[in-house]
Protein backbone atom coordinates (compact mmCIF):
# COMPACT_ATOMS: atom_id res chain seq x y z
CA UNK A 1 0.00 0.00 0.00
CA UNK A 2 1.38 3.12 -1.27
CA UNK A 3 1.62 6.87 0.94
CA UNK A 4 -0.47 9.02 0.22
CA UNK A 5 0.44 12.04 -1.33
CA UNK A 6 -1.11 15.81 -2.09
CA UNK A 7 -2.02 14.70 -5.39
CA UNK A 8 -4.98 12.26 -3.76
CA UNK A 9 -6.47 15.10 -2.10
CA UNK A 10 -6.46 17.26 -5.45
CA UNK A 11 -7.76 14.19 -7.02
CA UNK A 12 -11.43 14.34 -5.06
CA UNK A 13 -11.35 18.06 -4.51
CA UNK A 14 -14.67 18.51 -5.52
CA UNK A 15 -15.72 15.72 -3.44
CA UNK A 16 -14.20 17.69 -0.68
CA UNK A 17 -15.90 20.95 -1.69
CA UNK A 18 -19.11 19.92 -1.53
CA UNK A 19 -18.31 17.89 1.94
CA UNK A 20 -17.38 21.06 3.44
CA UNK A 21 -20.62 23.00 2.08
CA UNK A 22 -22.24 20.31 3.78
CA UNK A 23 -21.18 20.89 7.14
CA UNK A 24 -21.23 24.52 6.45
CA UNK A 25 -24.71 24.28 6.06
CA UNK A 26 -25.60 22.04 8.81
CA UNK A 27 -23.36 24.58 11.33
CA UNK A 28 -25.19 27.58 10.00
CA UNK A 29 -28.39 25.95 10.86
CA UNK A 30 -27.44 24.81 14.25
CA UNK A 31 -25.67 28.55 15.10
CA UNK A 32 -28.82 30.20 13.56
CA UNK A 33 -32.03 29.34 13.34
CA UNK A 34 -33.19 31.94 11.82
CA UNK A 35 -30.78 31.37 8.89
CA UNK A 36 -32.16 32.36 5.52
CA UNK A 37 -32.79 29.91 3.10
CA UNK A 38 -31.31 32.48 0.57
CA UNK A 39 -28.04 32.25 2.26
CA UNK A 40 -27.81 28.57 2.43
CA UNK A 41 -29.01 28.28 -1.80
CA UNK A 42 -26.18 30.64 -2.46
CA UNK A 43 -23.70 28.30 -0.39
CA UNK A 44 -24.82 25.47 -2.10
CA UNK A 45 -24.66 26.93 -5.87
CA UNK A 46 -21.49 28.22 -5.21
CA UNK A 47 -20.05 24.90 -3.58
CA UNK A 48 -21.20 23.52 -6.93
CA UNK A 49 -19.22 26.03 -9.22
CA UNK A 50 -16.64 25.35 -7.53
CA UNK A 51 -16.17 21.58 -7.56
CA UNK A 52 -16.96 22.29 -11.57
CA UNK A 53 -14.07 24.79 -11.77
CA UNK A 54 -11.75 21.81 -9.98
CA UNK A 55 -12.94 19.36 -12.34
CA UNK A 56 -11.69 21.91 -15.43
CA UNK A 57 -8.62 22.67 -14.08
CA UNK A 58 -7.49 18.88 -11.91
CA UNK A 59 -9.06 16.15 -14.38
CA UNK A 60 -6.74 15.06 -17.20
CA UNK A 61 -8.06 15.65 -20.92
CA UNK A 62 -7.20 12.52 -22.53
CA UNK A 63 -8.62 9.29 -21.75
CA UNK A 64 -5.61 7.77 -20.29
CA UNK A 65 -6.37 6.92 -16.46
CA UNK A 66 -4.68 7.80 -14.00
CA UNK A 67 -5.10 6.36 -9.82
CA UNK A 68 -5.41 7.74 -6.59
CA UNK A 69 -6.17 6.75 -3.22
CA UNK A 70 -4.27 3.41 -3.38
CA UNK A 71 -6.21 2.53 -7.12
CA UNK A 72 -9.57 3.31 -5.35
CA UNK A 73 -10.65 5.90 -7.71
CA UNK A 74 -9.30 6.76 -11.40
CA UNK A 75 -9.56 9.74 -13.16
CA UNK A 76 -9.93 10.59 -17.02
CA UNK A 77 -10.90 13.17 -19.23
CA UNK A 78 -14.23 11.08 -19.86
CA UNK A 79 -15.41 10.79 -16.75
CA UNK A 80 -14.43 14.56 -15.84
CA UNK A 81 -16.93 15.32 -18.28
CA UNK A 82 -19.52 13.24 -16.96
CA UNK A 83 -19.02 15.19 -13.43
CA UNK A 84 -19.20 18.32 -15.58
CA UNK A 85 -22.12 17.30 -16.81
CA UNK A 86 -23.51 16.07 -13.43
CA UNK A 87 -22.90 18.86 -11.85
CA UNK A 88 -24.10 21.47 -14.55
CA UNK A 89 -27.10 19.42 -14.28
CA UNK A 90 -27.94 19.87 -10.10
CA UNK A 91 -27.15 23.46 -10.25
CA UNK A 92 -29.48 24.08 -12.82
CA UNK A 93 -32.11 21.71 -11.15
CA UNK A 94 -31.51 24.35 -8.24
CA UNK A 95 -31.69 27.69 -9.87
CA UNK A 96 -35.58 25.92 -11.50
CA UNK A 97 -36.75 25.10 -7.91
CA UNK A 98 -35.99 28.15 -5.65
CA UNK A 99 -38.86 29.80 -6.47
CA UNK A 100 -40.67 26.99 -5.56
CA UNK A 101 -39.39 25.50 -2.84
CA UNK A 102 -41.87 27.10 0.39
CA UNK A 103 -45.26 26.23 -2.34
CA UNK A 104 -43.65 22.15 -2.02
CA UNK A 105 -42.62 22.39 1.98
CA UNK A 106 -38.98 21.97 0.78
CA UNK A 107 -37.47 25.73 2.49
CA UNK A 108 -35.33 23.66 4.53
CA UNK A 109 -31.37 22.97 5.24
CA UNK A 110 -31.69 19.44 4.87
CA UNK A 111 -33.23 20.02 1.77
CA UNK A 112 -29.97 21.07 0.65
CA UNK A 113 -27.71 19.28 2.45
CA UNK A 114 -29.51 15.65 0.64
CA UNK A 115 -29.05 17.36 -2.37
CA UNK A 116 -25.67 17.47 -2.12
CA UNK A 117 -24.65 14.11 0.11
CA UNK A 118 -26.51 12.53 -3.30
CA UNK A 119 -24.14 14.77 -5.76
CA UNK A 120 -21.09 13.88 -3.81
CA UNK A 121 -22.32 9.86 -3.91
CA UNK A 122 -22.46 10.48 -8.06
CA UNK A 123 -19.15 11.51 -8.20
CA UNK A 124 -17.74 8.86 -6.41
CA UNK A 125 -19.52 6.38 -8.45
CA UNK A 126 -18.42 7.65 -11.32
CA UNK A 127 -14.71 7.60 -10.18
CA UNK A 128 -15.04 4.66 -8.07
CA UNK A 129 -12.22 1.46 -9.61
CA UNK A 130 -13.18 -0.90 -6.89
CA UNK A 131 -15.84 -2.80 -5.71
CA UNK A 132 -16.28 -0.95 -2.61
CA UNK A 133 -15.75 2.46 -3.74
CA UNK A 134 -18.68 1.18 -6.04
CA UNK A 135 -21.55 0.79 -3.68
CA UNK A 136 -20.13 3.14 -1.37
CA UNK A 137 -21.00 6.21 -3.81
CA UNK A 138 -24.05 4.41 -4.96
CA UNK A 139 -25.73 4.42 -1.26
CA UNK A 140 -24.52 7.85 -1.06
CA UNK A 141 -26.22 8.66 -3.91
CA UNK A 142 -29.13 6.66 -3.35
CA UNK A 143 -30.03 7.17 0.24
CA UNK A 144 -30.66 10.86 0.45
CA UNK A 145 -33.24 10.54 -2.48
CA UNK A 146 -35.43 8.11 -0.88
CA UNK A 147 -35.42 11.07 2.44
CA UNK A 148 -36.10 13.63 -0.73
CA UNK A 149 -38.92 11.98 -2.03
CA UNK A 150 -40.88 11.70 1.36
CA UNK A 151 -39.44 15.39 2.54
CA UNK A 152 -43.41 16.74 2.33
CA UNK A 153 -44.80 14.51 4.78
CA UNK A 154 -47.90 15.86 4.48
CA UNK A 155 -48.69 15.05 1.18
CA UNK A 156 -49.75 11.04 0.71
CA UNK A 157 -48.80 10.64 -2.56
CA UNK A 158 -45.17 11.46 -1.64
CA UNK A 159 -44.60 9.56 1.45
CA UNK A 160 -46.48 6.25 -0.75
CA UNK A 161 -43.80 7.04 -3.95
CA UNK A 162 -41.14 7.09 -1.15
CA UNK A 163 -42.07 3.75 0.66
CA UNK A 164 -41.90 2.11 -2.82
CA UNK A 165 -38.55 3.89 -3.88
CA UNK A 166 -37.12 2.59 -0.68
CA UNK A 167 -38.04 -0.59 -0.40
CA UNK A 168 -37.64 -1.42 -4.56
CA UNK A 169 -34.20 0.48 -3.74
CA UNK A 170 -33.27 -1.22 -0.85
CA UNK A 171 -34.20 -5.02 -2.73
CA UNK A 172 -31.78 -3.78 -5.78
CA UNK A 173 -28.88 -3.03 -3.39
CA UNK A 174 -29.45 -6.28 -1.93
CA UNK A 175 -29.19 -8.09 -4.99
CA UNK A 176 -26.36 -6.10 -6.26
CA UNK A 177 -24.33 -6.46 -3.63
CA UNK A 178 -24.30 -10.18 -3.44
CA UNK A 179 -23.70 -10.26 -6.88
CA UNK A 180 -20.35 -7.96 -6.53
CA UNK A 181 -19.34 -10.63 -3.65
CA UNK A 182 -19.91 -13.65 -6.26
CA UNK A 183 -17.61 -11.57 -8.89
CA UNK A 184 -15.54 -11.00 -6.01
CA UNK A 185 -15.16 -14.93 -5.23
CA UNK A 186 -14.44 -15.11 -9.38
CA UNK A 187 -11.33 -12.36 -9.52
CA UNK A 188 -10.79 -12.57 -5.91
CA UNK A 189 -10.10 -9.09 -5.89
CA UNK A 190 -12.29 -5.42 -5.26
CA UNK A 191 -10.22 -3.98 -8.27
CA UNK A 192 -12.52 -3.68 -11.69
CA UNK A 193 -8.99 -4.23 -13.78
CA UNK A 194 -7.81 -7.28 -11.83
CA UNK A 195 -11.22 -8.76 -12.00
CA UNK A 196 -11.71 -8.26 -15.44
CA UNK A 197 -7.65 -9.81 -15.69
CA UNK A 198 -9.19 -12.82 -13.83
CA UNK A 199 -12.27 -13.24 -15.66
CA UNK A 200 -9.83 -13.21 -19.18
CA UNK A 201 -7.85 -15.79 -18.04
CA UNK A 202 -10.64 -18.16 -16.43
CA UNK A 203 -12.29 -17.72 -19.98
CA UNK A 204 -9.41 -18.59 -22.13
CA UNK A 205 -8.83 -21.70 -20.10
CA UNK A 206 -12.60 -22.74 -20.26
CA UNK A 207 -13.08 -23.38 -16.33
CA UNK A 208 -17.06 -24.20 -16.70
CA UNK A 209 -17.24 -24.31 -12.81
CA UNK A 210 -16.09 -20.24 -12.68
CA UNK A 211 -18.08 -19.59 -15.78
CA UNK A 212 -21.33 -20.22 -14.39
CA UNK A 213 -20.68 -18.57 -11.30
CA UNK A 214 -19.96 -15.50 -13.30
CA UNK A 215 -22.76 -15.62 -15.42
CA UNK A 216 -24.59 -15.94 -11.98
CA UNK A 217 -22.91 -13.19 -10.60
CA UNK A 218 -23.58 -11.09 -13.39
CA UNK A 219 -27.16 -11.60 -13.53
CA UNK A 220 -28.04 -9.92 -10.10
CA UNK A 221 -25.46 -6.74 -11.13
CA UNK A 222 -27.43 -6.28 -14.13
CA UNK A 223 -30.87 -6.05 -11.84
CA UNK A 224 -29.33 -4.05 -9.82
CA UNK A 225 -27.83 -1.74 -12.85
CA UNK A 226 -31.37 -1.79 -14.60
CA UNK A 227 -33.26 -0.64 -11.23
CA UNK A 228 -30.92 2.66 -10.76
CA UNK A 229 -31.34 3.30 -14.45
CA UNK A 230 -35.31 2.30 -14.32
CA UNK A 231 -35.69 0.26 -17.05
CA UNK A 232 -38.46 -2.85 -17.27
CA UNK A 233 -39.03 -4.83 -15.79
CA UNK A 234 -37.50 -2.65 -12.66
CA UNK A 235 -39.12 0.50 -13.47
CA UNK A 236 -42.25 0.29 -11.05
CA UNK A 237 -40.96 3.02 -9.05
CA UNK A 238 -39.99 5.40 -11.72
CA UNK A 239 -43.83 6.47 -13.08
CA UNK A 240 -44.70 6.69 -9.22
CA UNK A 241 -41.66 9.10 -7.98
CA UNK A 242 -41.80 11.17 -10.76
CA UNK A 243 -45.79 11.95 -9.89
CA UNK A 244 -45.77 11.55 -6.42
CA UNK A 245 -42.01 13.42 -5.06
CA UNK A 246 -42.18 17.11 -5.07
CA UNK A 247 -41.59 18.28 -8.18
CA UNK A 248 -37.78 19.57 -7.40
CA UNK A 249 -37.27 16.23 -6.27
CA UNK A 250 -38.28 14.46 -9.26
CA UNK A 251 -36.23 16.45 -11.30
CA UNK A 252 -33.38 15.65 -9.69
CA UNK A 253 -33.93 11.76 -9.19
CA UNK A 254 -34.79 11.78 -13.47
CA UNK A 255 -31.60 13.50 -14.68
CA UNK A 256 -28.27 13.32 -13.43
CA UNK A 257 -28.40 9.66 -11.45
CA UNK A 258 -28.93 8.16 -14.94
CA UNK A 259 -25.62 9.42 -15.94
CA UNK A 260 -23.98 8.02 -12.74
CA UNK A 261 -25.71 4.60 -13.06
CA UNK A 262 -24.42 4.73 -16.79
CA UNK A 263 -20.75 5.12 -15.42
CA UNK A 264 -21.43 2.69 -13.24
CA UNK A 265 -22.67 0.24 -15.69
CA UNK A 266 -19.54 0.66 -17.68
CA UNK A 267 -17.36 -0.04 -14.68
CA UNK A 268 -19.29 -3.47 -13.93
CA UNK A 269 -20.27 -5.21 -17.01
CA UNK A 270 -17.35 -3.51 -19.76
CA UNK A 271 -14.43 -3.27 -17.18
CA UNK A 272 -15.05 -6.04 -14.78
CA UNK A 273 -16.69 -8.27 -17.14
CA UNK A 274 -15.45 -7.04 -20.97
CA UNK A 275 -14.03 -11.37 -20.88
CA UNK A 276 -17.91 -12.59 -20.72
CA UNK A 277 -19.66 -9.82 -23.02
CA UNK A 278 -21.93 -12.65 -24.47
CA UNK A 279 -23.44 -13.67 -21.47
CA UNK A 280 -24.78 -10.22 -19.97
CA UNK A 281 -25.34 -8.85 -23.42
CA UNK A 282 -28.21 -11.28 -23.71
CA UNK A 283 -29.82 -10.31 -20.25
CA UNK A 284 -29.53 -6.35 -21.98
CA UNK A 285 -31.03 -7.43 -24.61
CA UNK A 286 -34.36 -8.26 -23.43
CA UNK A 287 -34.60 -5.34 -20.59
CA UNK A 288 -33.77 -2.92 -23.55
CA UNK A 289 -36.52 -4.55 -25.79
CA UNK A 290 -38.98 -4.49 -22.81
CA UNK A 291 -37.97 -0.96 -21.94
CA UNK A 292 -38.71 0.09 -25.71
CA UNK A 293 -42.31 -1.63 -25.19
CA UNK A 294 -43.32 -0.92 -21.66
CA UNK A 295 -41.93 2.60 -21.84
CA UNK A 296 -43.84 4.25 -24.81
CA UNK A 297 -46.92 2.15 -25.51
CA UNK A 298 -47.73 3.06 -21.29
CA UNK A 299 -47.07 6.25 -21.85
CA UNK A 300 -49.73 6.69 -24.67
CA UNK A 301 -52.19 6.30 -22.01
CA UNK A 302 -51.15 8.68 -19.61
CA UNK A 303 -52.66 12.20 -18.63
CA UNK A 304 -50.21 13.28 -16.09
CA UNK A 305 -47.58 15.37 -17.11
CA UNK A 306 -45.45 14.01 -15.02
CA UNK A 307 -45.97 10.49 -15.12
CA UNK A 308 -45.66 10.57 -19.04
CA UNK A 309 -42.69 12.04 -18.66
CA UNK A 310 -42.06 8.94 -15.97
CA UNK A 311 -42.71 5.57 -18.39
CA UNK A 312 -41.00 8.30 -21.68
CA UNK A 313 -38.18 8.12 -19.09
CA UNK A 314 -38.01 4.05 -19.06
CA UNK A 315 -37.71 4.01 -22.73
CA UNK A 316 -34.87 6.70 -22.92
CA UNK A 317 -33.21 4.41 -20.52
CA UNK A 318 -33.13 1.69 -23.01
CA UNK A 319 -31.42 3.84 -25.18
CA UNK A 320 -28.48 4.58 -22.86
CA UNK A 321 -28.25 0.91 -22.22
CA UNK A 322 -28.45 0.29 -26.15
CA UNK A 323 -25.65 2.43 -26.03
CA UNK A 324 -23.35 0.50 -23.52
CA UNK A 325 -25.14 -2.95 -25.30
CA UNK A 326 -23.21 -2.26 -28.48
CA UNK A 327 -19.73 -1.54 -27.25
CA UNK A 328 -17.79 -4.63 -29.10
CA UNK A 329 -14.45 -3.33 -27.75
CA UNK A 330 -12.40 -1.38 -24.42
CA UNK A 331 -13.16 2.05 -25.87
CA UNK A 332 -15.32 4.24 -23.59
CA UNK A 333 -19.65 3.82 -24.93
CA UNK A 334 -19.67 7.44 -26.14
CA UNK A 335 -22.65 6.83 -27.19
CA UNK A 336 -24.48 5.86 -24.32
CA UNK A 337 -22.98 8.49 -22.09
CA UNK A 338 -23.40 10.83 -25.05
CA UNK A 339 -27.38 10.31 -24.35
CA UNK A 340 -27.28 10.18 -21.19
CA UNK A 341 -26.08 13.38 -20.51
CA UNK A 342 -28.29 14.97 -23.32
CA UNK A 343 -31.53 13.26 -22.04
CA UNK A 344 -30.22 15.22 -18.47
CA UNK A 345 -30.60 18.19 -19.60
CA UNK A 346 -33.50 17.33 -21.80
CA UNK A 347 -35.28 16.30 -18.90
CA UNK A 348 -34.12 19.15 -16.74
CA UNK A 349 -35.56 21.39 -18.75
CA UNK A 350 -38.91 19.55 -19.00
CA UNK A 351 -38.96 20.03 -15.28
CA UNK A 352 -37.94 23.36 -14.91
CA UNK A 353 -40.93 24.47 -17.47
CA UNK A 354 -43.37 22.11 -14.79
CA UNK A 355 -42.17 24.47 -12.68
CA UNK A 356 -42.35 27.69 -14.12
CA UNK A 357 -45.94 27.33 -14.96
CA UNK A 358 -48.97 27.40 -12.50
CA UNK A 359 -52.59 26.73 -12.88
CA UNK A 360 -54.98 28.14 -9.98
CA UNK A 361 -50.99 28.90 -8.01
CA UNK A 362 -50.11 25.06 -8.74
CA UNK A 363 -47.80 23.70 -10.52
CA UNK A 364 -49.28 21.98 -13.67
CA UNK A 365 -49.96 18.15 -13.30
CA UNK A 366 -52.37 17.28 -16.02
CA UNK A 367 -51.54 17.44 -19.85
CA UNK A 368 -54.81 19.27 -20.17
CA UNK A 369 -53.49 21.91 -18.06
CA UNK A 370 -51.58 23.46 -20.96
CA UNK A 371 -54.85 23.72 -23.04
CA UNK A 372 -54.49 27.33 -24.83
CA UNK A 373 -51.03 27.67 -23.49
CA UNK A 374 -49.00 28.45 -26.27
CA UNK A 375 -51.66 31.05 -27.80
CA UNK A 376 -51.50 32.65 -24.38
CA UNK A 377 -47.52 32.28 -23.69
CA UNK A 378 -45.94 31.97 -26.88
CA UNK A 379 -42.28 32.12 -26.14
CA UNK A 380 -42.64 29.82 -23.58
CA UNK A 381 -45.18 27.62 -24.96
CA UNK A 382 -42.25 27.52 -28.29
CA UNK A 383 -39.25 26.23 -25.91
CA UNK A 384 -41.90 23.42 -24.05
CA UNK A 385 -42.38 22.39 -27.98
CA UNK A 386 -39.11 22.19 -28.66
CA UNK A 387 -38.38 20.14 -25.01
CA UNK A 388 -40.70 17.68 -26.57
CA UNK A 389 -39.70 17.56 -30.64
CA UNK A 390 -36.23 16.69 -29.11
CA UNK A 391 -37.51 13.89 -26.58
CA UNK A 392 -39.33 12.61 -29.57
CA UNK A 393 -36.11 12.09 -31.51
CA UNK A 394 -37.08 14.59 -34.30
CA UNK A 395 -34.21 16.76 -36.00
CA UNK A 396 -32.36 18.83 -35.99
CA UNK A 397 -32.61 18.59 -32.13
CA UNK A 398 -30.31 16.61 -29.51
CA UNK A 399 -32.49 14.18 -28.79
CA UNK A 400 -32.48 13.03 -33.05
CA UNK A 401 -28.55 13.28 -33.08
CA UNK A 402 -28.37 11.00 -29.34
CA UNK A 403 -30.85 8.42 -30.74
CA UNK A 404 -29.01 8.71 -34.44
CA UNK A 405 -25.29 7.76 -32.80
CA UNK A 406 -27.04 4.96 -30.78
CA UNK A 407 -28.85 3.06 -33.34
CA UNK A 408 -26.07 3.46 -35.84
CA UNK A 409 -23.46 2.07 -33.07
CA UNK A 410 -25.54 -0.55 -32.56
CA UNK A 411 -26.23 -1.27 -36.00
CA UNK A 412 -22.44 -1.39 -37.20
CA UNK A 413 -22.06 -3.60 -34.28
CA UNK A 414 -24.44 -6.29 -35.97
CA UNK A 415 -27.41 -6.04 -33.63
CA UNK A 416 -30.06 -4.76 -36.38
CA UNK A 417 -33.19 -6.35 -34.33
CA UNK A 418 -32.79 -3.83 -31.54
CA UNK A 419 -32.50 -1.07 -33.94
CA UNK A 420 -35.70 -2.01 -35.86
CA UNK A 421 -37.71 -2.59 -32.55
CA UNK A 422 -35.90 1.08 -31.34
CA UNK A 423 -36.93 2.61 -34.27
CA UNK A 424 -40.59 1.02 -34.32
CA UNK A 425 -40.77 2.08 -30.35
CA UNK A 426 -39.68 5.80 -31.24
CA UNK A 427 -41.88 6.41 -33.88
CA UNK A 428 -44.93 5.53 -30.92
CA UNK A 429 -43.34 7.79 -28.58
CA UNK A 430 -43.57 10.91 -30.76
CA UNK A 431 -47.73 10.70 -30.20
CA UNK A 432 -47.30 11.70 -26.64
CA UNK A 433 -45.07 13.95 -27.24
CA UNK A 434 -46.82 15.88 -29.88
CA UNK A 435 -50.26 15.57 -28.12
CA UNK A 436 -48.77 18.23 -25.49
CA UNK A 437 -48.00 19.95 -28.59
CA UNK A 438 -51.25 19.90 -29.56
CA UNK A 439 -53.01 20.52 -26.62
CA UNK A 440 -50.83 23.75 -25.98
CA UNK A 441 -51.00 25.50 -29.15
CA UNK A 442 -54.90 23.75 -30.69
CA UNK A 443 -56.93 22.91 -28.19
CA UNK A 444 -59.31 26.09 -26.64
CA UNK A 445 -57.76 27.15 -23.21
CA UNK A 446 -60.40 26.43 -19.71
CA UNK A 447 -62.05 29.87 -19.07
CA UNK A 448 -61.78 28.73 -15.32
CA UNK A 449 -57.95 27.83 -15.02
CA UNK A 450 -56.12 30.95 -14.43
CA UNK A 451 -52.99 29.97 -16.13
CA UNK A 452 -49.83 32.24 -14.54
CA UNK A 453 -45.94 31.93 -15.02
CA UNK A 454 -43.63 32.05 -11.92
CA UNK A 455 -42.31 35.58 -11.70
CA UNK A 456 -38.44 35.08 -11.34
CA UNK A 457 -36.97 36.11 -14.81
CA UNK A 458 -33.39 34.60 -13.65
CA UNK A 459 -35.19 30.95 -14.13
CA UNK A 460 -37.04 32.07 -17.26
CA UNK A 461 -33.18 33.44 -18.65
CA UNK A 462 -31.77 30.19 -17.59
CA UNK A 463 -34.50 28.01 -18.82
CA UNK A 464 -34.25 30.01 -22.57
CA UNK A 465 -30.71 29.27 -22.29
CA UNK A 466 -31.22 24.97 -21.45
CA UNK A 467 -33.17 25.24 -24.25
CA UNK A 468 -30.92 27.09 -26.51
CA UNK A 469 -28.32 24.18 -25.45
CA UNK A 470 -30.16 21.65 -26.96
CA UNK A 471 -30.50 23.15 -30.27
CA UNK A 472 -27.13 23.93 -30.30
CA UNK A 473 -25.99 20.33 -29.88
CA UNK A 474 -28.49 18.91 -32.07
CA UNK A 475 -26.61 21.50 -35.05
CA UNK A 476 -22.61 20.95 -33.37
CA UNK A 477 -22.81 17.94 -31.43
CA UNK A 478 -19.01 17.99 -31.75
CA UNK A 479 -19.07 20.52 -28.86
CA UNK A 480 -19.61 17.47 -26.28
CA UNK A 481 -19.13 14.08 -28.05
Amino acid sequence: MSVLTSMDFIAILPEIILTVAVVGILLLECISKQSRIMTIHLVSMVAILAAFVVLLTVVPAGTEPLYFWNSEIVLTGINGQLKSAMLLVVLLGLIYSFPKLSETNLDHAEYYVLILLSTIGMLVLVSANTLLMVYLGLELMSLPMYALVAFNRKDGKATEAAMKYFVMGAMASAILLFGMALLYGVGQSLNLQVIGQAISSIASQNFDQSIMLLTFSLVFIVVGIAFKLGVAPFHAWVPDVYEGAPAPVAMFIGAAPKIAAMAMGYSMLMVAGYQVTEQWQQMLAIVIILSFVIGNFVALRQTNLRRMLGYSAVSHAGFMLLGLYAGNDLNIPATGYFYAITYAFTTIAAFGFILLVNKNGQSISEISDLKGFGRQHGYLGVLMALIMLSMGGIPPFVGFVAKFFVLENAYQSGYGFLVIIGLLASVVGLFYYLRVIKVMFFDQADDNANITITPCYGSQVIFSANVFLLVLLGFVPTLLI
